[in-house]
């Protein structure tokens, strides 16, 4: 009976996972990235971060105004009733 090409477990499977890529579809990054939301203790910065990291994975399937969205409704209660009084303050430059 042959025995195996590895000696050792760690080396085969390292060899399995360089051979055998894991695949996620556009669809399920795509489900993935509209489902992003701030944690209640994450930074805007941090949650602003996660988002982009995630954009560049699934850039062929997203969007900008998927981003904008996500941006937009992802993150706290508090800092989108904030922004949206400030909105409100917001003047137009002029042209």
């Amino acid at each position: 009976m042959k025995q195996g090409f590895w000696k050792r477990w760690n080396d085969a499977e390292k060899a399995l996972r360089d051979r055998f890529k894991e695949f996620t579809s556009d669809s399920q990054l795509l489900q993935e990235f509209v489902h992003i939301h701030q944690e209640e203790n994450q930074s805007v910065t941090s949650f602003y971060e996660h988002v982009i990291r995630k954009y560049r994975k699934a850039r062929q399937c997203i969007t900008e105004q998927q981003v904008i969205t996500v941006l937009q409704t992802g993150v706290k209660n508090s800092l989108r009733e904030y922004l949206i009084r400030k909105e409100k303050d917001i003047t137009k430059p002029d042209e």
